[in-house]
């Protein structure tokens, strides 16, 4: 009878060790932040050492067939994210090859030890198939995933049980088990570290009412983001969900949290209900369930009784500030509250007709309620949105921004909404880089769970030089918000500083393939193109990005007919051409002018229409700091001026 062996869980690479049974990936000995889908992909190619695993076996074995990310989506961010955690890139990899349009192949040597019943060790190099032995799936892949693993039992049984070892083995589990569970009186208690609040459905009968449920769900999601120690899914990513009929065991994996919360709203002429339940995803268990109702005018106190219901059933020890924050009384004018949810709801659209809109919702609520804070925050924030995005000047929103700013940091210092306006303030009107940092800071403080203030504050960073810092807080964000717009945006902008290229043309693609319509990333990827040279496919993206921002037909087929008849420089320069018609010197396009300008090596134009984009206060102007196309421009004397006078000189050194 052959020698019975152990064949550890546990599989080196490199610095690298990831251990398939507890689920842990490390380097160098220090545990990484990495699990979910990413992991189980990681540990089926670390099994198969130097074979092809096509991308078909993976989503027979990891993918539930009605996930609502969509597999192709899930797997590119899956690799991506192994990439990111292993330092690997795909263009000279080390670990992770991908085989175009088929599958993936872990190139590097796999070890892994194997105890034998005398106590030896051996080591080999392949995976446990090589061994002869079953293979564990992670520990978290459901039974149905384990069932579909390449692997049975088959001719292995005997081996496996050679020696009584297996039923001793499992009767000694079996025993611990039970003592452990009878010594702390059955199955350990759930603990929720994570959670993910879905937007809650509006059962009101009416369409109308659907800004009423949804400001319920950003006022929840809001409410248990102050709770120190709970990570919350910003409200982009859960915003997916809407209206999808989805288990709620794969939606935590997807967005990889402990716990979900689902309900609904109904609002009938002055009485509001609300239900909610918790699930722990864990053991896929009901956890808590209420209803809550009461007229309009306690609306406030409504969403403080399910936020501090849901807060007991996680077991968070609150400290005082934290339980004074869901239990202490707020009152508000009703009307403003109303105007203030209408204003929420048109502002998370994102259009800049809606944020329009929500600044006339906002404005409405303070004229009603002189005190309301919040209604204050939300006010500047869109200001900035608008500024942001080029539909306003800065010259435009700098002034009534900052009063509201300043105004609902006055009625509520605690307010992190406020202090993100601020720092943005700071960053893109004032030049106040150490201002802007110490509000991003004081933001992210007060709401650890601010993805937008982390993803600001990285942005921050980048342009002051400190690309290592900026990468952290964007990895903050990006757990906080995964599968967002504005994530993969920032993400994408923050590659390109990085002069990140071939990484960014990987990410990019993969942002289209959930967000097919979005026209900024057709913009970055043609940033991405001309900084590697390709021209053809830096046009092609570029007309794709004016087309679905709403470029009108006539500047459409004036841009199409100037890229045919001269190339990539010849659109530019027509974009040149258009820009300047629509007035550059007094609107923003004055830095896109710039861009274009030093894209076709026009020096004097670039460096002209910076010193227009300076003068105006574009809110782009300090991103010089760190934008490519300006490199053949830094050592300019006019160049270098304008850094001086943007207080960034230093972030060139």
């Amino acid at each position: 009878m052959p020698d019975a062996t152990h064949v550890s869980p546990v599989r080196r690479f490199g610095a690298f060790e990831i251990n398939l049974q507890s689920g842990e990936l490390r380097k160098n000995g220090m545990r990484l932040r990495f699990s979910g889908q990413p992991f189980q992909v990681l540990a089926v190619l670390v099994e198969r050492p130097g074979e092809m695993v096509t991308r078909e076996e993976l989503q027979s074995k990891l993918w539930l067939a009605d996930t609502f990310v969509d597999f192709d989506h899930g797997l590119n961010n899956a690799v991506a994210r192994i990439r990111e955690v292993l330092d690997d890139s795909p263009d000279t990899p080390r670990y992770v090859e991908t085989i175009p349009r088929r599958g993936y192949r872990f190139i590097a040597d796999v070890s892994s030890s194997v105890a034998a019943r005398g106590g030896q060790t051996s080591s080999s190099t392949g995976s446990r198939e090589d061994a002869g032995l079953p293979v564990a799936a992670p520990p978290t892949a459901s039974g149905a995933e384990f069932a579909r693993s390449r692997l049975s039992l088959g001719k292995n049984v005997k081996l496996f049980f050679a020696g009584g070892l297996c039923f001793a083995v499992l009767l000694t589990v079996a025993l611990t088990i039970s003592y452990w569970r009878k010594s702390r009186g059955g199955d350990a208690p759930a603990r929720i570290q994570s959670i993910a609040v879905l937007p809650l459905e509006n059962l009101s009968g009416d369409p109308s009412q659907e800004y009423f449920a949804d400001g319920m769900t950003d006022a929840l999601i809001t409410k248990l983001a102050g709770i120190r120690g709970l990570r919350v899914i910003s409200r982009t990513s859960t915003m997916l969900y809407k209206g999808k009929r989805k288990n709620l065991s794969d939606i935590a994996r997807e967005l990889d949290v402990d716990g979900v919360v689902e309900g609904t709203v109904a609002r009938s002429n002055d009485q509001v209900r609300i239900t909610a339940q918790l699930i722990y995803a864990p053991r896929d268990s009901h956890l808590w369930s209420a209803s809550f109702s009461g007229s309009t005018r306690d609306v406030l106190e409504l969403e403080d009784n399910v936020a501090a219901d849901i807060t007991t059933q996680i077991r968070h020890n609150l400290n005082l500030a934290e339980r004074d924050s869901l239990r202490k009384p707020r009152t508000v004018n009703p009307e403003a509250y109303d105007a203030y949810l209408r204003g929420v709801y048109a502002l998370n659209k994102q259009t800049p007709d809606d944020m329009r809109a929500a600044i006339r919702y906002f404005q409405e609520a303070v004229e009603k309620d002189e005190a309301f804070a919040v209604a204050y925050a939300r006010l500047s924030f869109s200001y900035c949105l608008l500024s942001i995005t080029s539909e306003m000047s800065s010259a435009e929103t700098y002034k009534p921004a900052k009063l509201a700013a300043q105004r609902a940091v006055a009625l509520d210092d605690n307010l992190d909404q406020a202090h993100t306006t601020l720092a943005y303030i700071a960053s893109y009107y004032e030049w106040d880089w150490a201002g802007a940092e110490a509000e991003y800071k004081r933001t992210i403080q007060l709401n650890p769970n601010s993805a937008v203030a982390h993803m600001s504050f990285s942005n921050l960073l980048q342009i002051l030089g400190r690309p290592g810092e900026s990468l952290e807080e964007e990895h903050a964000a990006k757990i906080l918000d995964p599968i967002s717009v504005n994530t993969f945006a920032a993400s994408l902008v923050n590659l390109y500083y990085r002069r990140q290229y071939d990484q960014g043309l990987v990410q990019g693609r993969e942002a289209l393939t959930i967000y097919p319509g979005i026209s900024m990333f057709h913009v970055y990827l043609s940033n991405f193109y001309a900084a590697r040279g390709q021209d053809k496919q830096s046009a092609e993206e570029i007309l794709l990005g004016e087309e679905l921002g709403g470029a009108t037909p006539e500047r459409l087929a004036a841009l199409k007919a100037a890229n045919e008849s001269a190339g990539s420089r010849g659109l530019r320069r027509k974009r040149i051409e258009l820009n300047k018609k629509a007035g550059g010197k007094e609107s923003s396009t004055a830095y896109d002018i710039a861009i274009d300008s030093a894209a076709v090596g026009d020096t004097d134009e670039a460096l002209i229409w910076l010193e227009r984009a300076f003068q105006i206060r574009d809110a782009k102007i300090p991103l010089i700091s760190v934008e490519p196309i300006f490199d053949g421009l830094r050592s300019n004397p006019r160049f270098i001026h304008l850094l001086r006078q943007l207080r960034l000189q230093r972030s060139q050194s």
